[in-house]
């Protein structure tokens, strides 16, 4: 048995399938080196940001319940932190009052935002 694999092994290394995909996977180790060494975009940085924009207004337009429900939230929230902190006094806890209100706003907004990070990175490999 092991004198038939052996036979087997050595018509195969000599033969014309052999040569071709040994050829192939060259020529795939060839492209993956190119590919690796030219990572630089051909676009430039402006014809990025005009592309990633666009794609993310149609996305908006197409996404009904994720990106226009998203703005109706915030609007939501800025009319509600608004009516908290609407007369505030000019004392000393008042200041502090709407340091904090800036601070709790500020933070929300950056949490909240990191959610469309996915998808611009997800975009950024396209271009």
């Amino acid at each position: 048995m092991k004198d038939i694999r052996a036979i087997l092994i050595q018509k195969y290394k000599s033969s014309v399938y052999a040569t071709l995909a040994r050829n192939k996977i060259e020529q795939i180790k060839f492209t993956e080196e190119e590919i690796r060494l030219s990572k630089k975009s051909n676009a430039s940085w402006l014809k990025q940001v005009y592309t990633l924009t666009d794609r993310s207004f149609v996305n908006m337009k197409r996404d009904v319940s994720y990106y226009w429900i998203r703005i109706l939230f915030y609007l939501g929230v800025g009319v509600t932190t608004g009516s908290i902190y609407f007369e505030i006094d000019t004392s000393y806890v008042a200041i502090i009052a709407r340091a904090k209100c800036q601070a709790f706003v500020y933070g929300f907004m950056l949490c909240a935002s990191i959610g469309g990070l996915p998808s611009i990175i997800e975009e950024l490999k396209v271009i």
